[in-house]
């Protein structure tokens, strides 16, 4: 196996042009097939994950360029990637989401990896309107320039081209990413991708013939991607069926379903910052007053999400925590990464440490008070219902996130808890009614019989 010293001689005997020499070596080091890092057996193996989470860099709230450590969403969505390509089909997967769940920046952080670590890869990214192009295509540049080479420089990548909208990589790369607009004049024109990602794309013009025209350039293949993701905009439109489509067999096996696309939902609830401890409360718990009061006044949604569960993972900033054990809980996964049950040790008698706020989580009234102080912020008043605004863009099912913004006659967050309600109880008794005296008879049979449908008498 080559070491990193040998490694620089060869990307320097490659060309007299540092940049070119940092393009050789960054492909010496990390090719998914060929470097020194990469996914073979027998060599160090450097996963996508770890390799986002490494050398990916983004601007996070302060303005400070950090690492991106992928968020509960972000590890969902990169789950389901890993599953469709160890299942050796195309990547196909149609997201709803609460706003500012990390989608597109996952999404441009794959890009970047496949796209780095292969060649002639290129990606095409599609979002809603042009100012939302802009923050896409600044993302992807400084995750270009920031990437660490090391503790005090960064990859210096010699680029064929730096367009308005696309960037090139020179050799041995050749890499290509665009980033445009649905409302520029034939999105999809040139060249085939292999990775196309639809941002908001309910709220796309002509969403159907834009959709179709993007993803029709898309070969379907194994090693191809593609994202369609959005927030709500109406019960109507490409986005919506496509969603509810592919929504219908979220319980199917991947290679056994008659939908391609695998759909995804990210609920507000789930997200570690929607709380009023990591936002309006600035590192402060939940005053006293305000949670009783709360808990004293919870309305029918509030207290459906109190009975919502879900799995955090830990982060590397959680914080450690000693507790005495008295019995643990190990998850059992299958192979597909799906959670299948658990299994109970006893180990009583001893302490352990432990990440805080890891395993299984309840929604509490940390999260009921951010999501009552956002409807009562400012962007959210002021001509528009605020709970129909909160459930269209931070929805907590999705039934709620496209009746929010329809015209249904009847409450369907309402009716959504009648319904999760009915399927959680058992009936008291299950029977048919029947009536001693009752003669069963056709419908042909009820109309013969019946007077209205009598024949006309003939007159004597």
């Amino acid at each position: 196996m080559s070491t990193v010293a040998e490694l620089i001689a060869q990307a320097k005997a490659a060309s007299d042009d540092p940049q070119i020499q940092d393009n050789h070596l960054f492909h010496l080091l990390f090719s998914r097939e060929h470097g020194l890092y990469c996914d073979m057996p027998g060599r160090r193996v450097l996963r996508r994950r770890k390799w986002i989470e490494r050398y990916f860099r983004v601007r996070d709230e302060k303005g400070k360029i950090v690492p991106l450590i992928l968020n509960h969403a972000q590890r969902q969505l990169e789950a389901t990637v890993l599953r469709m390509e160890r299942a050796g089909i195309p990547v196909r997967v149609q997201i709803l989401k609460a706003r500012k769940e990390g989608v597109s920046t996952y999404v441009g952080a794959l890009a970047m990896e496949r796209g780095l670590r292969s060649e002639y890869f290129r990606s095409l990214i599609v979002a809603h309107k042009q100012d939302s192009a802009k923050i896409l295509l600044g993302m992807v540049n400084i995750a270009r320039q920031k990437m660490p080479k090391s503790a005090s420089a960064a990859w210096d990548f010699k680029m064929k081209s730096q367009a308005k909208r696309s960037l090139e990589w020179e050799a041995p790369l050749y890499t290509e990413m665009t980033i445009t607009s649905a409302d520029a004049d034939n999105p999809a024109r040139g060249g085939t991708p292999s990775l196309c990602h639809l941002s908001e794309s309910a709220f796309y013009p002509k969403s159907d013939e834009t959709a179709a025209a993007i993803l029709s350039s898309l070969p379907a293949l194994p090693g191809t991607y593609a994202f369609d993701e959005s927030t709500a905009n109406g019960a109507g439109g490409k986005f919506y069926s496509d969603f509810w489509e592919a929504w219908k067999e979220r319980e199917t096996p991947l290679g056994t379903r008659s939908n391609p696309w695998v759909a995804l939902f990210f609920p507000w609830w789930t997200h570690d910052s929607y709380r009023y401890s990591r936002s309006y409360g600035a590192g402060r718990p939940v005053p006293v007053e305000m949670h009783k009061a709360i808990v004293n006044a919870r309305d029918g949604e509030e207290d459906w999400l109190l009975r919502r569960k879900y799995l955090r993972r830990w982060r590397p900033d959680d914080e450690w925590e000693q507790v005495s054990v008295t019995e643990t809980e190990e998850l059992k996964l299958t192979r597909d990464g799906k959670i299948v049950g658990f299994w109970r040790n006893q180990e009583k008698g001893r302490t352990k440490w432990r990440r805080k706020g890891v395993g299984w989580q309840k929604v509490d009234v940390d999260q009921l008070v951010w999501r009552r102080m956002k409807m009562a912020d400012k962007d959210f008043t002021g001509g528009d219902d605020p709970r129909a605004k909160f459930d269209q863009e931070y929805p907590s099912r999705p039934e709620v996130a496209f009746a929010s913004t329809g015209a249904p006659l009847f409450d369907q967050v309402e009716i959504s808890r009648r319904l999760d309600a009915m399927a959680a109880s058992k009936p008291v008794f299950r029977g048919t009614l029947t009536s001693p005296g009752l003669v069963r008879v056709t419908a042909l049979q009820a109309i013969e019989s019946s007077d209205e449908f009598a024949p006309p008498q003939t007159p004597a």
